[in-house]
């Protein structure tokens, strides 16, 4: 896996959701980030994005979220990702994270545009995000 950043670091710039909870009894006040990452091996189809939420303050990451786009998929998510970091409020951040998709069809959309560009990125030897995965 590998952030979507490296396809694309002014797209990810501009189009990482970011998001405040006020008043919620178990996030803290504050600015979180939804920071994507898609499989970088050549080949994978996967479909599917893992969500690194970060508080943005401290750059702490909180839960770890994977999610397929496609419906068949016996392992579609949301949920959080047993394998990657969680905290003591990453089931609340799930929660906010199926909220925000099954609300927001643009940014389910975003996503699945997000995974396309990542993967012309890793099939184009000549992408500058293969050096970005040699370091």
């Amino acid at each position: 896996m590998a952030p979507f950043y490296f396809a694309d670091h002014e797209l990810a710039e501009r189009e990482t959701r970011k998001f405040m909870v006020p008043g919620h009894p178990t996030l803290s006040k504050g600015w979180f980030l939804f920071v994507e990452l898609y499989c970088a091996l050549p080949g994978c189809d996967c479909k599917r994005v893992m969500i690194n939420v970060i508080r943005e303050r401290d750059q702490y990451q909180l839960a770890t979220i994977n999610y397929a786009f496609e419906p068949n998929d016996p392992d579609r998510g949301p949920f959080l990702d047993p394998l990657n970091p969680q905290s003591e409020i990453s089931d609340s951040l799930l929660d906010f994270f199926k909220h925000v998709i099954e609300k927001d069809a643009a940014y389910k959309d975003r996503l699945q545009r997000h995974y396309l560009l990542f993967k012309q990125a890793i099939a184009n030897p000549r992408h500058p995000i293969h050096e970005r995965l040699q370091t």
